[in-house]
């Protein structure tokens, strides 16, 4: 019988070295997972169908990102998006140039309310393509697969509840 509080591998100097390293994966592994749980950058989308739908979104912070967008992309799924940043209202125009998958635009104030968007945006594979400006001033623009607004109900005045997370390209500044 093992005295209460004894450790029999305790003295045996093989079995620390085994230990240090379980005890130091399983922390590795529980700090991995809670960081990449947290950090990934969504839009919750109020949908009247189905209550509340998260799309993952990629971001487009800088102007080179922003001027390349979602271009030559094949496919982008029902959950994901790309959230444009433009870190001052105004009213950004977009085109389809070279963008091969039909969007829906929610143009977005600083609060994430819905003060404009566009639907059924087909590609445009020949100049002149058409322009598409926001009729309001927004702090963001929200691309996502088109038949998004009309699926879940989406209008102007709905809000989008952004999760922009910190250490991500789509944090405030």
């Amino acid at each position: 019988m093992i005295r209460p509080g004894a450790d029999p591998q305790s003295s045996d100097p093989r079995c620390r070295g085994p230990r240090r390293v379980w005890l130091t994966a399983v922390v590795f592994l529980a700090v991995a997972a809670v960081g990449c749980g947290g950090a990934q950058p969504a839009a919750v989308l109020p949908s009247r169908s189905q209550g509340a739908v998260e799309i993952r979104l990629e971001c487009a912070a800088t102007p080179e990102e922003r001027q390349r967008g979602l271009m030559f992309r094949s496919n982008l799924g029902e959950g994901e998006g790309m959230l444009f940043i433009l870190r001052g209202e105004d009213n950004p125009s977009f085109w389809m140039k070279n963008t091969y998958v039909s969007l829906d635009i929610f143009f977005l104030d600083k609060d994430g309310r819905v003060v404009d968007l566009v639907e059924r945006l087909r590609p445009c594979p020949e100049d002149p393509c058409p322009v598409y400006a926001s009729s309001a001033p927004c702090q963001y623009a929200l691309e996502v697969a088109a038949g998004t607004a009309s699926r879940h109900g989406i209008k102007k005045g709905d809000r989008i509840e952004l999760r922009l997370p910190r250490g991500t390209d789509c944090a405030p500044k």
